[in-house]
């Protein structure tokens, strides 16, 4: 009987083990499972872009719970999926157009916008022009905008050294930020800009860089290229052309500046990702980023 009532309460005891482990595991589930990812979706300029996505590879390598995605499509379609709820943070290299403004309203989204760098159109050409010129070309913002518009069809009209050789003109589609922010410092009321539209930064550029006799203009920040050449604008303030430029930029002389903006649907709550992220943009490291992708960082007073 002894040994039988040993086995019983041997067989009791590992009983009593697996229930409790059991309900152990049961409650302690819960505080050991990893919290769950924050998404973030972030949509619009591609000149925005490349600082955003290295933003946004950096904040996501020191908060693994962080889940920020990241893709581009224009200004206008960052803002017009801010609108439909579609992304929680438009990219955008100009403010929003009364068109927006009023769809914002009609859907109670109040748009904030949140500087985070300055930019500047920048205009380019295929090297060939520069070296049948001699030297870099300099225009006015009018010869700049008879160029665009298509008075000007012959390179020999912009400046009687260089051939009768036909003007290529590459532009950026509808929509873009920087197609609107280029077409309010250049075009005249009723101005319709004349050329091959191409999408993003990054394919005029190559477009130019590719196409003798060929002109175009983009963000400051994609003019760091061998096989493209700026345009010196003539500022009618100092009475001189300026290269477009960082430096030209910070000390407010080069014609074309803009600022770079992330727009949100109301001021982002405290502690969201959202918040955490633009701060994080905005900060040291952030600007740091701004600037090592050849834009200028904002100053913060």
């Amino acid at each position: 009987m002894i040994g039988v009532n040993k086995s019983f309460f041997l067989i009791g005891c590992i009983v009593s083990m697996l229930v409790g482990l059991v309900i152990g595991a049961y409650i302690l589930e819960p505080l050991m499972t990893k919290p769950s990812r924050e998404t973030c979706v972030i949509m619009g300029s591609t000149t925005v872009l490349p600082i955003i996505e290295e933003c946004a590879r950096t904040f996501m390598n020191r908060n693994q719970w962080a889940d920020i995605r990241v893709s581009g499509g224009g200004s206008g379609v960052g803002i017009a999926n801010l609108i439909d709820g579609i992304c929680d943070i438009a990219m955008a290299s100009r403010e929003p157009n009364p068109k927006e403004i009023d769809a914002a309203n009609a859907t109670g989204v109040n748009m904030v916008l949140h500087a985070i760098a300055l930019d500047a159109i920048s205009i380019i050409v295929h090297p060939s022009v520069e070296e049948a010129l001699g030297e870099p070309l300099k225009l006015t913002l009018e010869e700049v905008r008879k160029i665009f518009v298509g008075e000007w069809t012959k390179w020999s009209e912009v400046n009687s050294k260089l051939p009768d050789k036909p003007i290529i003109v590459f532009i950026r589609e509808p929509g873009s930020g920087t197609r609107g922010t280029f077409e309010e410092f250049v075009l005249k009321k009723g101005d319709v800009c004349v050329g091959n539209e191409k999408h993003g930064n990054p394919a005029l550029r190559d477009a130019v860089k590719n196409t003798p006799w060929s002109i175009g203009y983009v963000g400051l920040g994609f003019v760091e290229e061998p096989n493209v050449r700026v345009v010196y604008i003539f500022n009618d303030k100092i009475g001189d052309y300026v290269k477009p430029s960082r430096e030209a930029v910070k000390e407010g002389i080069y014609p074309m500046s803009r600022k770079l903006y992330l727009i949100t649907n109301g001021q982002p709550s405290e502690g969201s990702l959202v918040k955490k992220f633009l701060d994080f943009v905005l900060s040291p490291e952030g600007q740091a980023i701004v600037e090592g992708k050849g834009f200028i960082a904002i100053a913060r007073g």
